[in-house]
């Protein structure tokens, strides 16, 4: 060693040059030692199918639901063949779609069919709504076998409601519940229940205010949960920002809460029906409002307390989350937002609990060339992954359907 350290002479280029090859591997190494390792699966975005206008239709509503493994049955709010008012439509990865039936155009059996279908009977029936057609030109329940087989079940007459815009709900009792979103005495909606025959009752009529506060104007769908109450969500309320209530199968209303709008960071206009948790509360999503006015996600107690789960953030995350939450066996809820991150919208996912994370999982691109504006619920299939529908985009820009599902050793998309 040299025992002058300030006297030596510079050293020759060559060995300058040796003395950084080494610092130069150390930085790599650190940088590398500080980067995220790259995880061993991640959530792929597919595009399974492109609506064009044609007998498919256009305008896919709702969502999907299985039944049985692998084959999806959903609806397209409009065209369908010979100018058709929409379809149902059945749908097999590597099969493609097969049109089961078509809304005509004299709007008889129905039009415009803007929910998804219910599956019973082990999938060898399902029940559905439209939000036009009839005698009365407000809408209709039907019923279309597993073959194709279509009965329309009831017509609504606008006494007992108008525009039935959610899927339908099988009840403890056997009894099928839904919602109008217009109609009844007061104009402000109704829920109904239906039996296998048709045999069609009001449940519950909104009043205006005046009359109190019950809300107005329901668009989702109701859930049954363990203590035999119906909980469902309207649009109108006490702050004409939406409410929350139960309704007994009896017939007992309950408003439970009214949202405030801007006014409260838990957001405004649940559009969509409320999910059940493992945990015996209900999470369900509000489209607008929050403290970014983006959207939110909540919580509800069986006994109406309200508290917020996620408020959005329109850039990163999405925003309008406007589909109906699932939950996994992972504990965890799925969803979709209709707006956001690039345009197009996001699904994510929200743990439960006061430190549940939420994770933003897929992107629609910018263009729709995989879908644009999910709306319905997905479904959670029984390969493992997600499918669902998209309003608009695909190739026709007419909407699509879609997977998410987790693949190893790829990038995200």
């Amino acid at each position: 060693m040299n025992p002058h350290p300030l006297k030596t002479q510079p050293r020759p280029l060559t060995c300058l040059a040796a003395i950084k090859r080494p610092l130069f591997g150390m930085t790599l190494a650190l940088a590398s030692a500080l980067a995220p390792a790259a995880p061993s699966s991640y959530w792929k975005l597919e595009l399974l199918h492109s609506f064009d206008d044609g007998p498919g239709g256009r305008s896919p509503n709702g969502g999907l639901v299985e039944s049985p493994a692998g084959v999806f049955w959903g609806t397209t709010a409009y065209g369908g063949a010979d100018d058709g008012n929409g379809t149902v439509f059945k749908f097999t990865v590597g099969s493609g779609l097969q049109v089961m039936h078509t809304f005509h155009e004299e709007n008889t059996l129905g039009a415009r069919p803007a929910a998804g279908l219910l599956a019973v009977d082990s999938g060898s029936m399902f029940y559905g709504t439209t939000a036009e057609g009839g005698d009365e030109d407000m809408g209709t329940v039907f019923r279309i076998s597993s073959q194709g087989q279509f009965a329309m079940m009831h017509a609504m007459t606008g006494l007992d409601g108008h525009a039935p815009n959610a899927p339908l709900t099988l009840g403890a009792d056997g009894q099928f519940y839904g919602s109008n979103l217009f109609g009844g005495a007061s104009g402000l909606g109704t829920l109904f229940r239906m039996n296998s025959s048709g045999a069609f009752s009001v449940l519950h009529a909104f009043k205006p205010m005046r009359q109190g506060n019950d809300g107005a104007n329901p668009q989702s769908r109701l859930v049954q949960h363990r203590n035999g109450f119906l909980y469902g969500s309207t649009l109108g309320g006490a702050f004409s920002n939406g409410s929350l209530y139960k309704i007994h199968p009896s017939g007992a209303f309950t408003v439970l809460h009214s949202f405030q709008g801007l006014l409260n960071a838990n957001g405004c206009e649940p559009r969509t029906g409320l999910t059940v948790g493992s945990d015996g509360d209900l999470v369900g999503t509000n489209t607008w409002c929050g403290s970014l006015n983006d959207g939110t996600l909540f919580t509800l107690t069986p006994e109406g307390s309200v508290s917020l789960m996620h408020t959005f953030d329109a850039l990163p995350q999405g925003s309008q989350p406007d589909g109906e939450l699932i939950q996994r066996a992972d504990g965890r809820f799925y969803g979709s937002a209709s707006g956001g991150a690039d345009g197009c919208g996001s699904l994510f996912s929200q743990g439960v609990g006061p430190r549940g994370s939420f994770k933003r999982l897929a992107v629609f691109p910018a263009d729709r060339s995989k879908g644009c504006r999910p709306v319905g619920a997905l479904t959670n299939a029984a390969d493992g992954a997600l499918y669902g529908i998209t309003e608009i985009g695909g190739a026709f820009d007419k909407g699509a359907l879609f997977r998410l599902r987790k693949v190893n050793n790829l990038p995200a998309e």
